[in-house]
């Protein structure tokens, strides 16, 4: 492993290479770090560990050009060589580096006036934040960068050598909501002690199954600090954009307070959005990463806030020892308003087409609390942890609506709507589990997981429906409709999932073939109680109510459901030392399922009560392949078989008429569905440090019998009813792919990726009573480029491409297409204070019997930081400048394909102000570390 420093020299083509020793008892040292300096400013060139036999190996370094090669290793003194590589041979073998033990050592440190960059303590390999000359204003993610095969790509995501990293810690804790972007682009490098990396195990079964971790340690008069954002502005149309977040942490504590107010469509459902884009380093993009989504429906005008803490008991947790709670709160105001005209085409049979034509003015606004509180405990094999919510939901909605449906071009019928509904959702859930887990044996007959999960939710629905159809081919079919519902639901459900094992050291002893087993009980129970009470109305001529019999009901609905399952695994592994590790593991599980309903109701065709009884099961096989310091091949191949079970709505529903051109009928003939899948993934990670080629891909095929589907019957005044009836040979097949490269050289960066996902379906159904098939086909593509170089510049290119077809077959032979492209470039230039940000996307949509539109929009934003921490920023923000932005509707499914248009956020100017408070550490007169006060 190879790093290169800060600087970028153009004679770098020579090599030096060399051996470490012990200069005692005369024996090669394995991961001793290496680092190269240039001897006239000591500038870091390079730096790499030793291998299994001591030696290194430095390539691309000056030549003709006085350097200086420092050696360390934990426990000894560090040894310094000059030399300079010959312009003739550029090689060069230098004297074996002899190191003597060290006399003077404090905590495992050795006491050096230059800190070696790089060292391996036990399985943890560490860098150290001193070794790093950067900004002084620079945050861990320059940090980060600097690092040998960290690749930060353009998503955010991070690899280590190719592999991803789950989760970066801050003093082994998580750093408020764990999330790496709320640390690395925070926390100044100044406060950094060390940057850990390491494997987790993450299956006490399989010892490859680990995964990789970054501990950002900070240092010891930097544990405690406080950071945010306060910000606002205004601009044209009355456009404005406030948001505030202040965070304080202790070794021990992390509180962090947000609220923010805009109607620029920047949409907030939760305490993460606002902490990722309140973040000090992550405006340096120009702000664009977390700006106006033009893509959503109407004008939106967003209230949030909320809070959230987490406490650790023991401040300094690891894999045997945590005791932490968390706890969050957080409350989103939404008010909306939408204007729409929508045109939905749907195959009909015989080759001929039904056309909805539909203009909608609607008001919404919506309200949601969300309370959480977790405690979790670990201790040695022993983990518990408990977790409460509250949520709630208010929702307000106003619409009026006027729809026609054609047929051949002749209007056939015409319907206006106006519905006001009142929406309210009370939800209160209580979580606990218990595990034991024995990871130095790979588990024994003692190990145990219970889970426990007590839900209540109570919905109350009051809702005012009037409603005018007309038929334009029978006058008798005239209707008109003025009816309240008012609805409570209350359901309460329970979950208990056990497992007990591993019993193959119990039952087959500690020696032979079989102890290699692992054999697992388990079971899960859930228990469903659903109580509806259901009010309707309808309003005469005189305005009287008038109670409807049919609509009117009680239901008090239970559903048991219980599925045993004995779980069988082996693994089969072997390798060889510093070169492979491969590695089989079986799985395959052997599940019953008991699935009971039983329904009592104030209606005698909703009563009913159905047992079921099936065999599901599954088995699977996993292949790793680790070529130690080259890559790594995981192939995943599984089986499963699933049922689903018609609800209440299905089986037995009330029939509401008033939306004439949706009436949905229920069954009670209807069987469980039969689903049977394979799957099949490759992912690939690649350990090169400069070029790492990352790919996977994921192939799931199925087939479904006695697939819920639809019966439809249109008559011809265009009102269709659908009834739910079972259909054999729904069959499906899903693609998804990415594959990402970066090439990583001095302070370039250069990453090339592709995803693409296609679905392919063939849906059974019935039109007016024949049988038609809908081969759908959804393909989505993007292809992308991203270059950055060092802090300064950055550029990404994308270009999207989603393409929808449905073909029918049997009932007509009607073809729908729906074509969505997009190709968008976004920069940042950033020269010391100033950033300028553009990004611009040239939109393009078709679809079957709609004209094309497409609508460029160009965003820019420009942010000047002021005082000498670069804490206080002026941003001027210029969206939609062209004034171009069109809300577009285009989506299909099955045999219908809708377009149209909605209002939308067009062009503002926005002029913003913000603040970003930073303090790390206190001042302490014992040391002579000042603390950093921003």
């Amino acid at each position: 492993m190879q790093v290169y420093g800060q600087q970028v020299d153009s004679t770098r083509s020579g090599s030096i290479s060399g051996i470490v020793r012990d200069s005692i008892h005369n024996y090669v040292l394995q991961l001793a770090t290496l680092a190269v300096y240039r001897e006239s400013d000591s500038t870091l060139i390079a730096y790499q560990l030793s291998n299994n036999f001591g030696a290194y190996n430095f390539n691309e370094l000056p030549v003709d050009i006085p350097l200086k090669i420092v050696a360390s290793y934990i426990g000894y003194r560090s040894v310094e060589q000059r030399f300079k590589i010959p312009t003739n041979t550029k090689k060069l073998l230098l004297p074996t580096l002899n190191l003597n033990k060290s006399e003077i050592i404090l905590n495992d440190v050795i006491i050096n006036a230059a800190p070696p960059p790089i060292s391996m303590k036990g399985d943890t390999l560490e860098f150290n934040a001193d070794a790093f000359n950067l900004d002084r204003n620079a945050v861990a993610e320059d940090l980060l960068k600097k690092l040998p095969g960290v690749i930060i790509w353009a998503d955010g995501a991070i690899t280590i050598n190719g592999k991803s990293v789950s989760s970066i810690l801050v003093n082994k804790k998580p750093f408020f909501g764990g999330d790496t972007k709320v640390a690395i682009q925070n926390l100044p490098k100044a406060a950094i002690d060390k940057i850990q990396v390491y494997q987790q195990n993450a299956n006490p079964a399989n010892p490859l199954d680990s995964i990789t971790q970054i501990n950002i340690e900070l240092k010891k008069n930097k544990s405690i600090g406080a950071f945010g954002k306060l910000g606002g502005g205004y601009g044209s149309d009355k456009r404005y954009d406030m948001d505030v977040n202040l965070n304080v942490f202790t070794r021990k504590t992390q509180v962090a307070i947000i609220a923010a107010n805009n109607n620029i469509n920047k949409m907030t459902n939760n305490i993460n959005t606002l902490l990722l884009n309140s973040t000090y380093k992550g405006t340096n993009d120009g702000g664009l990463g977390y700006q106006s989504d033009f893509n959503q429906k109407g004008i939106n005008s967003s209230k949030a806030g909320g809070f959230t803490m987490q406490h650790d008991f023991i401040a300094v947790p690891d894999a045997y020892k945590k005791s932490r709670l968390q706890a969050d709160y957080f409350i989103n105001n939404v008010d909306n308003l939408t204007k729409l005209n929508t045109a939905t085409i749907k195959a009909i049979g015989n080759d001929n087409s039904q056309l909805q034509q539909l203009s909608q003015d609607a008001t919404f606004n919506n309200s949601n609390q969300h309370l959480n509180v977790r405690y979790e405990k670990l201790k040695n094999n022993i983990s518990f942890f408990a977790t409460s919510q509250v949520n709630t939901n208010s929702n307000h909605e106003q619409n009026s609506q006027i729809s026609g449906v054609y047929r051949i071009k002749e209007l056939e019928s015409t319907n206006q709507i106006e519905n006001l509904q009142e929406k309210h959702n009370r939800q209160f859930l209580l979580e606990s589990g218990l595990e034991h887990r024995d990871t130095k044996y790979g588990g024994g007959p003692h190990d145990f997981t219970i889970k426990n999960v007590l839900s209540y939710n109570n919905d109350d629905n009051s809702q005012f429906r009037r409603s005018i159809f007309r038929s334009l081919f029978d006058s008798s079919q005239n209707i008109n409709f003025n009816r309240h519902h008012n609805n409570t639901d209350k359901r309460l459900n329970e979950q208990l999932y056990t497992s007990l094992g591993n019993f193959s050291k119990w039952l087959f002893g500690s020696g032979g073939f079989m102890s290699g087993f692992s054999i697992t009980l388990q079971n899960m129970l859930q228990i469903n109680k659903e109580l509806h009470n259901n009010n309707v109305s309808d309003v005469d001529n005189t305005g009287k109510k008038i109670n409807n019999p049919y609509l009117t009901a009680n239901n008090d609905y239970l559903i048991t459901n219980e599925q045993p399952a004995l779980v069988i695994n082996k693994n089969f592994s072997r390798g060889l030392s510093s070169r492979y590790v491969k590695n089989i593991s079986i799985n395959l599980v052997a599940e019953y399922q008991f699935y009971y309903q039983h329904n009592i109701s104030s209606h005698y065709f909703q009563n009913f009560t159905r047992r079921y009884q099936h065999f599901v099961p599954a088995a699977s096989i996993r292949y790793e392949n680790i070529q130690l310091g080259k890559y790594q091949d995981t192939y995943f191949l599984s089986f499963s078989k699933s049922m689903s079970y018609p609800d209440l709505n299905q089986l037995a529903s009330l029939v509401d008429s008033s939306d004439l051109y949706y009436i949905r009928y229920g069954n009670l003939s209807l069987k469980e569905a039969d689903k049977r899948e394979l799957s099949f993934s490759l992912k690939h990670h690649s350990f090169n440090n400069d070029k790492p080629l990352n790919y996977n891909i994921e192939v799931k095929a199925g087939i479904i019998n006695n697939n819920f589907s639809d019966s439809i019957r249109i008559d011809n005044s265009g009102r269709s009813s659908y009834y739910e009836v079972n259909i054999d040979g729904f069959k499906y097949i899903n693609f998804n792919g990415k594959i990402g490269r970066a090439f990583k050289f001095s302070n370039h960066q250069i990453q090339v990726y592709f995803t693409s996902g296609i679905n392919v379906s063939s849906l059974p159904s019935y039109i007016n009573n024949v049988k038609n098939w809908s081969d759908n086909i959804n393909n989505t593509n993007t292809l992308g480029l991203y270059y950055s170089f060092s802090n300064y510049f950055d550029i990404q290119l994308q270009q999207k491409a989603f393409f929808f077809r449905t073909i029918q077959h049997g009932a007509g032979k009607d073809i729908f297409n729906s074509n969505i492209q997009s190709t968008e470039a976004g920069g940042s230039l950033n020269l010391n204070k100033l950033t300028i940000g553009s990004n611009i996307s040239y939109n393009y949509t078709s679809a079957t019997l709609s004209s094309s539109r497409n609508f460029t929009i160009w965003n820019m934003n420009v942010a000047y930081r002021l005082l000498r921490s670069n804490t206080l920023e002026l941003k001027i923000t210029a969206m939609d400048i062209l004034r171009q932005n069109i809300g577009i509707i285009n989506f299909g499914s099955n045999n219908t394909l809708t377009t149209g248009t909605v209002t939308a956020l067009k062009q503002y100017f926005l002029f913003g102000i913000a603040y970003y408070p930073r303090k790390f550490g206190w001042n302490n007169t014992k040391s002579n570390d000042k603390s950093i006060d921003q």
